[in-house]
């Protein structure tokens, strides 16, 4: 036990003695070039207090980064902290000790990894170099460094002019708030150029990723045309936060999104998609005016969502008697339980039947007006067949009086019951032509 005393008196006065000298005897550059020197000392207690007299100097130290970054290597942890601590205070100038320290992470010390994570926060990520080391860390199947180097990309200030190069390796990140934050991050950018990497990222095994991909396609959706058609091919992803993702960037776009109606068409009659719901109103917004197989539609009403159901049955409605097929659904849907759909359902059925009605009736008067111009034709038919009957006889009773003629005129007392027929049935007439002694009809 008094060996242990001793020890700790001998470290408490070398320190008093190390600062004594430091700051009384040496100016402030003398004072750095002491520390720096110090950091080699056989004693760690000297070479922890060099450390964190460093840090407290802050970035008018810069010149000591790379005699810090060699200090990582010691085998004190007390030391290894200030170091850390005096690297994170110097702030962006400390940049070269980044690839460093982040491949410190994850080791035994936790009070290690936590200095770390401090101090790359204040000096950010500012060259390639960082990046690289960064998007390698990320790349980690370690528990334990995974979360620290995701808070690292999240929380971090990153240099603009490198931003772009971390995000896109960020996508590739095994940890998926990373790669969402970089999908979310790239589609700032509004660049088309990005789409491809972004396509991958709506096919990402993580939802809340597909989500975060789908924002991003936003700011270039509304100029580009590949960008609204990736977005329609995600409206049946099995999330309901993707689909609802995609609907709000794809609504606005309004008739633009025409270019995608043959895959919106395509997904209504998918069997695999299980929810058709926001495909069917994009569609509708899209083109307020397109009609739909009443077979599809009637698949469509097999939805749990009364406001889905209601917008279907309007459609419906609009196919007129065409949608003669849907009755009986239509039947059903008047007892349900929700009052808009009961009272569109019933609506429906009431402008089905009147146009069906409607149909009939006017094939009726179509029947009707074929009937009529027909046996028309036939009375014609049969005063002409009389006229030429009467006009024949008329020559031969004159060539048997000798004086064989043909008739100037169709008159009365040339037909037996003393009227000369009519010529006009409805529009079909026959005439006598004097000149070739014919009946002629139209």
């Amino acid at each position: 036990m008094k060996v242990i005393r001793i020890c700790i008196f001998s470290l408490v006065v070398t320190s008093i003695m190390f600062f004594y000298y430091s700051s009384s005897l040496l100016s402030d550059g003398g004072q750095l070039i002491f520390y720096m020197e110090s950091l080699s000392s056989s004693n760690p207690n000297i070479r922890s207090e060099a450390a964190l007299a460093i840090g407290k100097m802050g970035s008018d130290t810069r010149e000591t980064v790379p005699i810090l970054i060699d200090a990582l290597g010691d085998k004190d942890i007390k030391v290894k902290e200030n170091v850390i601590k005096a690297l994170g205070n110097i702030g962006p100038e400390a940049q070269g000790a980044v690839p460093v320290l982040i491949e410190m992470l994850g080791g035994k010390e936790k009070v290690i990894s936590a200095n770390v994570y401090s101090a790359i926060n204040k000096i950010g990520i500012q060259n390639e170099a960082s990046v690289a080391a960064l998007t390698k860390a990320l790349q980690s199947k370690n528990p334990v460094i995974r979360p620290i180097v995701a808070g690292i990309f999240l929380g971090t200030k990153i240099n603009p002019e490198v931003t772009m190069s971390l995000y896109k390796k960020a996508l590739k990140a095994i940890d998926p708030l990373v790669r969402r934050t970089a999908a979310m991050k790239l589609s700032e950018s509004g660049d088309k150029d990005l789409i491809p990497e972004i396509e991958k990222m709506l096919h990402d095994s993580n939802a809340d990723v597909r989500e975060a991909a789908a924002f991003s396609l936003a700011g270039v959706a509304a100029k580009d045309e590949t960008a609204i058609i990736l977005l329609a091919k995600s409206l049946c992803d099995p999330s309901e936060k993707v689909r609802s993702a995609v609907f709000t960037v794809l609504f606005p776009l309004g008739t633009k999104v025409k270019i995608a109606v043959p895959i919106l068409k395509d997904l209504l009659y998918n069997e695999n998609c299980a929810d058709k719901k926001m495909a069917f109103l994009i569609l509708m917004i899209t083109d307020p005016e397109i009609e739909l197989p009443v077979s599809t539609l009637m698949n469509l009403l097999e939805n749990d969502d009364p406001d889905m159901i209601k917008l279907v049955i309007l459609l419906i409605e609009r196919l007129e008697n065409k949608a003669e097929p849907a009755i009986p659904k239509l039947t059903e849907l008047v007892n349900s339980d929700d009052i808009g759909v009961s009272t569109a359902a019933a609506q429906a059925l009431q402008s089905i039947g009147a146009a069906i009605q409607a149909e009939e009736l006017e094939l009726q008067k179509t029947s009707n007006k074929r009937t009529t111009h027909r046996d028309n034709k036939i009375s014609r038919d049969q005063a002409a067949g009389e006229a030429q009957s009467a006009i024949a006889l008329y020559f031969v009773e004159t060539l048997v009086e000798g004086k064989a003629k043909w008739p100037s005129q169709i008159t009365d007392d040339m037909f037996d019951d003393g009227k000369v027929p009519l010529t006009d049935f409805g529009g079909y007439t026959w005439s006598y032509d004097v000149s070739t002694h014919s009946i002629l009809t139209n």
